[in-house]
């Protein structure tokens, strides 16, 4: 049995993962939910931060907002 801490845990991998997924159509949106979910996911277990592969995720999430930021224009290139 999965305790209330790792259907927590479960829930908000999925979240993460249908941030990749969004991010194929919206860039933008599906990276904020990448990153959201990374921190939620960090402040329910702060020692998931200390797992170098768990820092995977949201640093694709942050190229994607990069990207979207770039082609709306709102950086300069």
């Amino acid at each position: 049995m999965l305790s209330t801490a790792d259907k927590v845990n479960l829930v908000v991998s999925g979240i993460i993962l249908l941030g990749m997924i969004l991010a194929w159509k919206s860039e933008g949106l599906g990276g904020f939910v990448v990153i959201t979910g990374f921190i939620v996911q960090a402040a329910l277990h702060p020692d998931t931060l200390t797992v170098w592969a768990m820092w995977i995720a949201p640093a694709i999430g942050c190229l994607f907002v990069v990207y979207w930021a770039m082609s709306e224009g709102q950086v300069s290139r």
